[in-house]
């Protein structure tokens, strides 16, 4: 499926197709346990999901998640290494249900590649500011903090 002169993904497109039906809309959990990369676009209006788990992925693209209205919790359980933002990643993310909680691994602060979140005003900046209702880290023992506690 094409939108927007995007391809999306058979598990994007299906999200989609569901999006456009209202009686889903903040309704869908996903797990996308094997996938590294988020492509352009890929959750663009995704109104369908609730919560979205990504343990692998290292390579965000852009706006991503951009108008994911009901999207209340993003978790990444790998570093983010690589962004591509051209637009706002995160823009209205969780818009309509009060905002949006992300969760990122502990070692994302120690990441060189990507600027590290402002844990105190729950801001991700890369090109664009991106804000979050809470931004917490889970602790894997990469970071600092982590490592002073071994």
């Amino acid at each position: 499926m094409e939108v927007d002169g995007i391809v999306l993904p058979a598990v994007s497109e299906a999200i989609y197709r569901l999006s456009k039906d209202e009686s889903y809309n903040g309704k869908i959990d996903l797990i996308l346990p094997d996938v590294t990369e988020i492509f352009d676009q890929e959750f663009h209006s995704a109104r369908a999901l609730n919560s979205i788990t990504l343990p692998k992925v290292t390579n965000l693209a852009d706006q991503a998640f951009y108008g994911t209205l009901y999207l209340r919790t993003i978790t990444f359980g790998s570093v983010i290494t690589e962004v591509n933002e051209l637009g706002a990643i995160f823009n209205q993310v969780g818009y309509n249900v009060g905002g949006c909680d992300l969760i990122l691994n502990c070692g994302q602060m120690n990441e060189s590649n990507v600027p590290a979140p402002d844990l105190t005003n729950n801001i991700w900046k890369f090109k664009f500011e991106n804000e979050f209702k809470s931004i917490t880290l889970t602790h894997t023992g990469e970071c600092d903090e982590c490592k002073a506690n071994q």
